[in-house]
């Protein structure tokens, strides 16, 4: 219990509240932050538009499972492991971060774009189930993870394999 608003002020590189479903408060207060590290997964409380976040020199970002709006175009560019699954993240997936190398955007079903997106991006993980919206042809490095078990695409829009 409680509210974010408590960490303003707080010179924080990394911060983990995973679980803390009662927490309150705005996303905003780690704007002006230097924070690397921010795990809020399940904080089903919190607000804010994930724009809030686009100065922060984050590299791991986990958001899932929270109320959290915005688009990935909103996203740091520094940020390399990515979790968004069930999130109100919306837009189109034309434009990530190019650092990425694990995504999961399980569930976000109002993401659209083409799969191909994704193609210079250092995956080495990628959940898209229920990305009713996602479509195009998957570049031979995502095909590889497919294979390896690292990828996922159940119940997305038409994704087909490399020719």
């Amino acid at each position: 219990t409680g509210d974010i608003e408590s960490l303003k002020d707080m010179p924080l590189t990394s911060c983990n509240l995973c679980n803390c479903y009662k927490l309150t408060g705005n996303i905003e207060v780690f704007k002006n932050m230097n924070i690397e590290t921010l795990d809020l997964q399940s904080c089903s409380k919190l607000q804010g538009d994930i724009k809030s976040l686009k100065d922060c020199p984050l590299q791991i970002l986990d958001l899932a499972g929270t109320i959290i709006e915005g688009n990935l175009e909103s996203l740091p560019k520094s940020v390399t492991n990515l979790n968004l699954a069930s999130t109100n993240i919306e837009g189109n997936i034309k434009d990530p971060p190019q650092s990425i190398t694990d995504l999961n955007l399980k569930s976000c079903t109002e993401l659209e774009g083409d799969i191909e997106s994704l193609k210079d991006c250092p995956l080495q993980k990628l959940d898209l189930p229920l990305c009713r919206e996602l479509t195009g042809v998957m570049s031979p490095h995502i095909f590889v993870l497919l294979l390896e078990g690292k990828a996922k695409f159940d119940g997305c829009g038409t994704i087909t394999m490399p020719s």
